[in-house]
């Protein structure tokens, strides 16, 4: 689920944005609270009076709620506190998306006044909020995410569980629920943007739905999904996290050398989204869809020939 919805509403003196914080509950309940209705001046891409006088902005409070920073309005307590269980619907509202209103507020800054600052401000908006989003989230340094059986398992104790999902990770799945571990396949998928473009194409049109959700939250609001969000995506309350490449290749190594649940020939079916810098006949690239055993993978992945 979005971490955030903007719903759009018609004003007297303008259209009002307001920004819902989205929160899910025991049981999959999802709740919803408005966090504040910006008004036209308050949709500006600089704000520079937030700074000054403390005032919403309509672009640096998302940031705000994308790093994980809660907050109330307490200009507008008993507005701020409306609940709603169905986010999907309000009367005289419609969803519109960050990049939409990125893209209005290029067109209102282009206005004639002469404000050099703004302009050059709103023209970079869209990318510098996909760039601080994902640059938070991309953590090449961190250690894998490898116990997450028993109660560490994503449905339960799992620390990380509530943490948007690094967005160039390898995610790792069937790895302890294979009758034969020795022939049957387990699944590896780099990257958020792979992993959603490919679930969205499954058959379960529940599972193709909510990864289809997910992928437009990234590329329309920069909005990520947690790891909880996505172990339950992939159906694997056992998901695996790898932050680079060599970290799983050495994982993998590992394993085939003292585990019962991954061989040298133990068969990955591999998802991922190609490295544009890496011609096809370069052993260490991937295509979008492979299907590899261990050893093979473990060499690539280390860039060995």
């Amino acid at each position: 689920m979005p971490q955030y919805e903007l719903k759009e509403s018609a004003a007297s003196l303008g259209s009002l944005i307001n920004l819902y914080k989205i929160t899910l509950g025991p049981r999959g309940k999802v709740t919803s609270r408005l966090v504040h209705s910006y008004s036209p001046q308050e949709q500006y891409p600089l704000g520079s009076d937030r700074y000054y006088n403390d005032r919403p902005n309509l672009f640096l409070d998302i940031l705000d709620l994308l790093d994980g920073h809660d907050w109330e309005d307490t200009s507008s307590q008993k507005e701020s506190a409306q609940v709603r269980t169905s986010p999907d619907q309000v009367g005289g509202e419609k969803t519109v998306h960050l990049r939409t209103l990125c893209e209005r507020s290029l067109r209102k800054a282009a206005d004639g006044s002469g404000n050099a600052r703004r302009f050059k401000d709103a023209r970079s908006l869209w990318n510098n909020i996909q760039s601080h989003a994902s640059r938070g989230l991309v953590r090449p340094q961190d250690n894998p995410i490898v116990e997450v059986r028993r109660s560490h398992n994503w449905k339960r104790n799992q620390p990380f569980k509530d943490v948007p999902a690094d967005p160039q990770a390898w995610l790792v799945i069937s790895v302890y629920s294979r009758s034969n571990p020795r022939k049957d396949s387990f699944y590896a998928f780099r990257g958020l943007p792979a992993t959603l473009e490919a679930l969205s194409q499954s058959q379960d049109q529940t599972q193709s739905k909510n990864a289809a959700a997910f992928l437009r939250a990234m590329e329309d609001n920069a909005d990520y999904p947690t790891y909880g969000q996505v172990a339950a995506l992939l159906e694997d309350s056992n998901m695996i996290v790898f932050h680079n490449d060599a970290s799983f290749s050495n994982w993998l190594r590992q394993q085939t050398r003292g585990s019962e649940e991954i061989f040298r020939e133990t068969p990955v079916e591999v998802t991922v989204e190609p490295d544009p810098s890496l011609p096809e006949e370069d052993p260490s690239y991937l295509p979008p869809q492979s299907r590899l055993t261990v050893g093979r993978l473990a060499k690539i992945l280390a860039q060995e020939n």
